[in-house]
């Protein structure tokens, strides 16, 4: 293998590795939401479900700090 190869698959795998915490934190943020709804007795609606996600992802992409 030569070095751009092996350099490719080590991009590819930090991305693969950066989807799964991506994901893993958006999930948690959703199941925390949806408990601390229940505790309080009212459900999220699509709107907070919407902002949560767009906050994650807008963090994510650094586009709002």
């Amino acid at each position: 293998m030569d070095i751009a190869n092996i350099g490719l698959r080590l991009i590819g795998a930090f991305y693969v590795f950066a989807g799964h915490v991506a994901t893993r934190a958006a999930l948690t943020s959703h199941i925390l939401d949806k408990a601390l709804g229940a505790i309080g007795g009212k459900g999220l609606t699509r709107v907070e479900i919407a902002t949560t996600a767009w906050h994650l992802v807008a963090r994510r992409a650094k586009i709002i700090p």
